[in-house]
């Protein structure tokens, strides 16, 4: 599944991308993960009630986008070691 910015009328920080997806699937949003790397995917995805995780790239969090994510991990990798671990 993938939606871009082209599939939708608004962009980032919108949630709209993450509930396109989300219906796309047939899963409510409250359901959902996302892995975000940018300040305004986090504001997006959390705006679209996901649990938002952020692996930094060239900005790190700042304390609005700490508090609207679930976690902050370094690596895709750390993300599925957290996920292993919980089950």
């Amino acid at each position: 599944m993938l939606v871009t910015r082209s599939d939708v009328e608004t962009g980032k920080p919108h949630p709209e991308t993450f509930l396109k997806a989300a219906a796309l699937l047939r899963v409510d949003p409250s359901n959902c993960l996302a892995l975000e790397d940018s300040h305004n995917g986090v504001r997006a995805a959390a705006a679209a009630g996901m649990a938002t995780i952020m692996i930094p790239d060239l900005l790190h969090p700042t304390p609005e986008i700490a508090s609207l994510c679930v976690g902050i991990l370094p690596s895709l990798n750390d993300v599925r070691i957290r996920i292993c671990q919980q089950l």
